[in-house]
Parts: C-alpha cells; structure tokens; sequence
C-alpha cells in the first residue's frame, strides 16, 4: 500500500463559538492551498474582529502599512509572523495530515 504524507497549514478558531455579526460558527477548519488563501482569511478575520490595521499592526509591532502590504501579499509572511498574527486574531496555525482522496487509497 502506497501511503503519501502530504501537509497543509489551517486555522482553527481558538473559541468554540465566534459571533461573526451576521452568522456563528461553531470550530471551523480552512485548508490554505495557496498564499492568497491565508490572506482573505485573516484579512476577514480582522475584519469580523472589528480591528483596524493600526491595531493590528501595533500588537504585532510593525507599521500599519507593512501589515496592508502582508495582507495584499501573504506569500511574504515568516513563520513566525503568521504565527503571532493567527494568536492576535484568535486563530492557531496547524500543520496534519492530508485527507487521502479515495483514488490514492484504491478505494472507490
């Protein structure tokens, strides 16, 4: 049996329920495929936050337009960065396994 181990980042939210104005989510897992991705997400994030760039920015401790130029592009983010920005807006960066599709494991 042939086994591929693939990884991917998610965010998990930190709180079980997150009143996001208009609807609540109850745990929610976004697979990031591509940098753009990562982007939306926390941009949205802060958004639903009610947190200004500013504020952001300044818990992070860089320039409010450094954090706009991160979210435009978030390709340009360290590790360590996402990392502090998911905790900030109450988010954790994962990394697990990939969900085998049924073709990978003959199923089907």
């Amino acid at each position: 049996m042939n086994y591929l181990l693939s990884r991917y980042f998610t965010f998990i939210l930190k709180t079980d329920i997150v009143d996001l104005s208009v609807f609540q989510i109850i745990f929610m897992r976004q697979p990031i495929l591509i940098p753009g991705q990562a982007g939306q997400i926390l941009l949205s994030r802060r958004k639903a936050l009610k947190l200004s760039q500013q504020e952001v920015a300044a818990k992070l401790g860089i320039a409010q337009s450094r954090l706009s130029a991160l979210e435009d592009d978030p390709g340009r983010l360290s590790l360590e960065r996402l990392i502090a920005l998911a905790n900030i807006l109450g988010l954790e960066v994962t990394l697990q396994d990939k969900p085998a599709s049924p073709a990978a494991t003959g199923a089907g």
